[in-house]
């Protein structure tokens, strides 16, 4: 109860959030935004959600920003403000302390805001951003728009959020005490004991790319084909499946969509002992496009070890060469190896170095004796499982 009988002006903070009610000065909820995560609506290209969290003492002014990267042309756009393209109730249901306000007479402005006051905010928020996204690369005259294409082909998009607080001044209405309500607001704000930090969120990074029915690959040993399979798994049609397309490429066999299974089978490459580069376009219904690189060593005769003897300390320096017998690369971030080791007799080999993705380029080999001849082989193995075959032996004799 307020008591001026002392000479201090006490706050009946009986009904007052525990927030702020610890004393000017005294918040104890923290301020936070949080992109958890970020779709595209199967049902409209153009239009992203996103999953986002936030807390705070506030109430908060919301700005939404967003960014194109397209890898080919190595263009990052400027970020620039899609909040107007919020959509109101998007998903059918709208988060009450979510409130996308009009303002103003004949220039009316829109703004979101997130009325967070002392609790937290956990909702799905949806922008109709992708003409936006559009406009800005058209209009910027340092592109080749014909070379960046549209929001159909952007793969990647950068969002943040940006709030700024704003102490609610009816939380100095009927708190007791000996003074004014404006009065209790007046030393508050001199103070800044109310100020809020203006959080940003995090940086999400979405990999739009497509949302296409799933797709797995696999290596058949039998066959010796690499093998892309994707199905659907609905009991609908999917809006963004992929397209059952006959591609232009000779080396594909796609048979039709069949009980809603489809197998795309790649041949090896022609030159006989070298690796294969695939590169895979999807496109789905909607006109996304995303791509997929496919570096597989199936049928690749890696190049003989390089082997190197030294006396003190005798060992033997192993050097990789992440290459094919024809000179071709076989790409380090795509393969692991394996280093076999024999003693006098190939037929006795035994493993010095099992799989490993360590992109090393020298192996050490401590174990050797006087009199005996050691021989050294390695293998590669790709993404999905397959194997390259053995290399020649690398032999050496220790007098």
């Amino acid at each position: 109860m307020g008591d001026c009988s002392s000479g201090f002006l006490l706050l009946d903070d009986t009904d007052v959030s525990n927030c702020w009610a610890s004393g000017l000065g005294g918040v104890v909820r923290n301020e936070s935004i949080t992109i958890d995560s970020v779709c595209q609506d199967p049902d409209n290209m153009n239009i992203c959600y996103m999953d986002i969290s936030a807390s705070g003492p506030y109430n908060y002014f919301v700005t939404v920003m967003a960014r194109t990267i397209i890898a080919q042309g190595g263009y990052t756009g400027d970020w620039i403000d899609i909040t107007e393209s919020f959509i109101e109730g998007y998903g059918g249901s709208q988060d009450p302390n979510v409130e996308w306000s009009h303002h103003g007479g004949v220039l009316e402005v829109s703004r979101l805001r997130f009325n967070t006051f002392c609790t937290s905010l956990n909702t799905r928020i949806g922008f109709n951003c992708g003409h936006m996204l559009d406009d800005d690369m058209n209009n910027n005259p340092n592109v080749n728009n014909s070379t960046l294409g549209n929001f159909a082909t952007v793969s990647k998009i950068e969002f943040q959020i940006h709030m700024v607080g704003e102490f609610p001044p009816d939380a100095f209405e009927n708190t007791g005490g000996c003074h004014e309500d404006e009065l209790e607001q007046q030393m508050a704000e001199e103070i800044n004991a109310f100020e809020s930090l203006d959080p940003s969120s995090n940086i999400y990074l979405y990999e739009k790319g497509v949302t296409p029915d799933p797709y797995f690959i696999y290596f058949d040993p039998v066959t010796n084909e690499l093998r892309i399979v994707y199905v659907n798994l609905g009991t609908g049609p999917c809006a963004c499946a992929i397209n059952c397309v006959t591609p232009e490429i000779d080396d594909f066999e796609l048979p039709v969509c069949e009980e809603e299974l489809q197998i795309v089978t790649v041949d090896a490459n022609d030159i006989i002992g070298d690796p294969t580069d695939i590169q895979i376009i999807f496109k789905d219904s909607i006109g996304n496009l995303s791509d997929l690189s496919v570096h597989t060593v199936a049928g690749v005769k890696p190049r003989t070890l390089g082997v190197l003897v030294e006396p003190k300390p005798l060992h033997a320096q192993i050097g990789i060469h992440y290459a094919s017998i024809n000179a071709t690369q076989i790409k380090p971030d795509k393969v692991k190896y394996q280093i076999l080791k024999y003693t006098d007799n190939a037929d006795n080999f035994t493993i010095l170095k099992d799989w490993s993705s360590k992109k090393w380029d020298m192996v050490y080999d401590k174990k050797l004796r006087s009199g005996h001849t050691y021989g050294y082989a390695v293998k590669f193995k790709g993404e999905f499982g397959e194997e390259s075959y053995l290399s020649d032996w690398k032999t050496i004799v220790i007098q």
